[in-house]
């Protein structure tokens, strides 16, 4: 139970390191896939390599990186490097290639070049693909610490030591409260992050749901007909109205006899 009173510091330790790991990813893994997407070379070579250190589990990540920094903190912040900048990577190029070409060549030939092309043309045209790839990294970023901080025999406070601690004591309830904290961070992230950040860029792109008009009362936002609006539809099948009753033809009767 004195485990259950520090779980609210253990969620914010592992929140705060989970933060400053994902930003340094952001910081290095939004860079790289703009060069992967922009220069050839890197396309060819360092891309099919990004995907492939994405597919490895982080439970692979954790002994690479220990063998490299040893049993520290710094061995943690790798693992959620290495977990989230190559998503965060194949994600941009991702956004980047989906840019219409014709929008390229069109600020080709307004001059638009080298960063300002970036900045002021590919970024806000890709912008719903980069935020899907931010959302895409956060995600591997976060499952990667989990499984870092559950691993690795360095003791820091956190949501994995509690993980760690009701499996080495054959504790259900530590269990069972470690992943409940574990998806209420995930889904707390996702309802107050990314999903108003995504409504707000779909909607300011007319993608979003846009709801559906109320119709009209009557007698209200109405006006009287005039004499220049168009005659309304006729049903099918139903004579048209001319607006006057229809008057017989005349008859033209020849009258026969003799002329006077």
């Amino acid at each position: 139970m004195q485990i259950l009173a520090e779980l609210p510091g253990a969620v914010g330790n592992s929140l705060l390191r989970c933060l400053y790991g994902f930003g340094a990813s952001v910081l290095v893994g939004v860079p790289l896939g703009v060069l992967v997407a922009l220069w050839a070379p890197l396309r060819v070579t360092l891309r099919p390599l990004l995907a492939a250190v994405q597919s490895l589990p982080a439970a692979c990540l954790v002994p690479m990186a220990v063998v490299v920094l040893g049993e520290s903190e710094s061995a943690v912040y790798a693992v959620v490097l290495l977990g989230a900048v190559p998503s965060l990577a194949v994600g941009v190029a991702g956004a980047l290639d989906q840019v219409p070409p014709l929008l390229l060549r069109a600020g080709e030939s307004l001059g638009s070049a080298g960063l300002h092309r970036v900045v002021r043309l590919l970024a806000p045209a890709a912008l719903p693909g980069l935020v899907a790839a931010v959302r895409q990294g956060w995600t591997f970023g976060w499952r990667a610490l989990m499984t870092a901080e559950l691993i690795t025999s360095v003791p820091l406070p956190g949501v994995g030591a509690i993980l760690d601690e009701g499996k080495r004591n054959d504790d259900p309830v530590l269990v069972f409260t470690a992943a409940g904290a574990i998806l209420a961070i995930g889904l707390l992230v996702e309802w107050l992050v990314f999903a108003p950040w995504e409504r707000r860029v779909l909607r300011a792109r007319g993608l979003g749901a846009m709801p559906s008009p109320r119709p009209a009362a009557a007698g209200v936002g109405t006006r009287p007909a005039c004499a220049t609006d168009p005659p309304a539809p006729v049903p099918q099948g139903s004579a048209p109205d001319t607006g006057r009753a229809t008057q017989a033809p005349a008859r033209h009767e020849r009258r026969i006899g003799p002329r006077s």
